[in-house]
């Protein structure tokens, strides 16, 4: 019986320590996610610019040739 209590003591333990971690884990998650909504924006605004700075070039000198 104390083997028992013991037991279901320690997986209890156990038990905690893994919701902490959990919730650890998913408050890391939303924060995570946050920073990556409000920068969102302006990081793929970043890529926006450098994806097109090559293609403009390439259509600038194409209307230039033309």
């Amino acid at each position: 019986m104390l083997r028992n209590q013991h037991y279901s003591l320690k997986t209890g333990l156990i038990f905690d320590i893994n919701h902490q971690q959990n919730t650890k884990r998913s408050d890391q998650i939303e924060t995570i996610n946050t920073i990556m909504q409000t920068t969102r924006h302006r990081i793929t605004w970043k890529v926006y610019q450098w994806l097109r700075l090559p293609f403009l070039k390439k259509y600038s000198i194409k209307c230039v040739k033309i």
